[in-house]
């Protein structure tokens, strides 16, 4: 996660630094772990934060990488359905989905 959250950061200055890893790719990687685990109730994924938490740092890394990647409505879906669909919201989410329609 830190790792999306830091390419996206630089997505911002110069997506050349993007070249070796995609953080849409990251995503996808971290999606399938997040699902591979998902079952397992001792999963260490799991142990400091829970399911819906996991699920939505990672929706939450998602609309950051599309926002610095100038994907405005994409990261506005990603934060409306999160608003829409997930019954715990991360403040971050509030924060993010203004920003994207305010600035």
């Amino acid at each position: 996660m830190r790792r999306i959250h830091g390419l996206a950061t630089l997505l911002k200055v110069d997506e050349s630094d993007c070249q070796v890893w995609n953080p849409m790719d990251l995503i996808d990687e971290a999606s399938l772990m997040f699902q591979a685990a998902f079952d397992h109730l001792d999963a260490s994924l799991f142990q400091n934060i829970k399911k819906v938490g996991r699920l939505q740092q990672l929706e939450s890394a998602a609309i950051h990488v599309e926002m610095n990647s100038g994907n405005v409505e994409e990261a506005g879906r990603h934060a409306m359905r999160m608003f829409i669909e997930d019954e715990y919201i991360l403040a971050s989410a509030f924060q993010l989905a203004g920003k994207v329609y305010f600035d």
